[in-house]
């Protein structure tokens, strides 16, 4: 995998080199891996450690690769993408026609296969057991009279007895327009168990372009419905009664029973 394309000085190559490719978080920066590409070059830190940005994701591969043997059960489940952006807002979410592999030692090239050549992609956490499970979560926007908002949408899935962090939903700051609906690809660790709710919050967006953005108030109105599902699962849909949250409220979905 490439920790940084070849202007940022990295490791590695994003180039597709075998019949089947794999990128783990896109092949890039992976989760656990601190210190940025100039701090570690400025230091020489090229240990491969977590500290170590440059080596760390670099040297992540082999350490994926021996986590598929010492955790058989832990399985990376990767999906066929045209790129990791079009993966994670959730537009290649199927198995269907070969389109999941499973990555490490038992990885299976069909012989009706052998000539093609084909990129998966899937998610790790930050320490072993790496694996994760998939879950893409859709989520509308109510068509109302305002203006379209832009901000940063985070969300937490809780299970019975655990909760993920809070997890930027999407890449950065967007756009968030009134009548549309996102989709965007989220991970929890295998071992975390079924979901039960989600929880959604919001921060927007204030630029100096806007300067005074800060006097008006930010509310997004949601539609009460929201879609979850598991990779290979069919989706099941949460609902909530908060429809309208300011910024830094949070509306609970929660499972329909």
């Amino acid at each position: 995998m490439a920790e940084y394309d070849l202007l940022q000085l990295g490791y590695g190559s994003m180039q597709p080199m075998g019949h089947y490719n794999f990128f783990p978080n896109g092949g890039q920066g992976q989760p656990g891996c601190g210190k940025s590409l100039w701090s570690s070059l400025m230091t020489l830190d090229i240990s491969g450690t977590s500290s170590d940005a440059l080596g760390c994701s670099h040297f992540r591969a082999p350490i994926l690769y021996a986590d598929t043997v010492a955790n058989p059960t832990c399985t990376f489940t990767a999906v066929q993408c045209e790129n990791y952006e079009a993966f994670r807002r959730g537009q290649c979410f199927s198995c269907d026609n070969d389109q999941c592999q499973v990555f490490g030692l038992d990885v299976d090239v069909p012989v009706s296969l052998a000539n093609q050549q084909r990129s998966y992609y899937f998610v790790t956490g930050s320490s072993t057991p790496f694996c994760e499970l998939l879950y893409r979560v859709t989520i509308r926007q109510a068509y109302k009279l305002q203006s379209t908002e832009k901000g940063i949408m985070k969300i937490q899935l809780h299970g019975k007895s655990k909760s993920s962090s809070w997890i930027e939903y999407g890449s950065g700051s967007s756009e968030i327009v009134p009548g549309s609906t996102s989709t965007y690809v989220v991970s929890v660790p295998q071992s975390f168990g079924p979901v039960e709710a989600v929880h959604l919050t919001w921060e927007y967006d204030y630029s100096l372009l806007h300067p005074f953005a800060w006097l008006s108030s930010h509310t997004l109105h949601l539609e009460p419905r929201l879609e979850l599902t598991l990779l290979q699962h069919p989706p099941v849909a949460m609902t909530t009664d908060t429809t309208e949250i300011g910024e830094k409220m949070t509306a609970i979905f929660k499972l329909n029973r």
